[in-house]
């Protein structure tokens, strides 16, 4: 899927690397807002920061939560022509995307204070993954990917 929509290198590649931290998520979005990305609109690139910032709280509250404060959160974001790629890695058990998704068909009541994340990701995104470690013993964990075209206008 991706492979017929990416015709072009990418044009540029940011890494930051943060710990698990209480500020993971206002330092990640504070960084995503340094770089320059011209060739996108406001609306686009709010929608990015929005897909980052509940991504970063994800690991932070969910895969992170038992783990310590200093433990690394590696995020890159690669953009493309009209394209934005998120990876945000984590050291956690891993989990079952799919099953997850499965489980998420409405959204959760007005008044709950979690439960929205996968379901914000899923409808900003063009394309939701998860690559789990599974023990490869590579070091580097798992990692999330968020995958969102931005449509020329007419």
């Amino acid at each position: 899927y991706l492979a017929q929509k990416i015709s072009t290198p990418p044009l540029q590649q940011y890494l930051k690397i943060y710990p698990t931290h209480p500020n993971l998520l206002k330092n990640s979005l504070t960084w995503f807002d340094t770089l320059e990305f011209p060739q996108f609109s406001s609306r686009f690139l709010l929608e990015c920061k929005t897909m980052l910032g509940e991504a970063v709280d994800n690991v932070r509250d969910h895969a992170h939560e038992h783990l310590a404060q200093d433990l690394p959160i590696p995020i890159v974001i690669t953009s493309f022509a009209q394209m934005i790629s998120l990876q945000i890695w984590d050291q956690g058990p891993g989990f079952d995307l799919e099953a997850r998704l499965a489980s998420k068909k409405q959204w959760p009541d007005s008044g709950a204070t979690r439960g929205r994340g996968l379901m914000i990701l899923t409808e900003l995104s063009n394309y939701l993954g998860y690559v789990r470690d599974q023990g490869v013993g590579n070091g580097l964990g798992n990692c999330l990917i968020l995958v969102k075209f931005e449509t020329p206008s007419p």
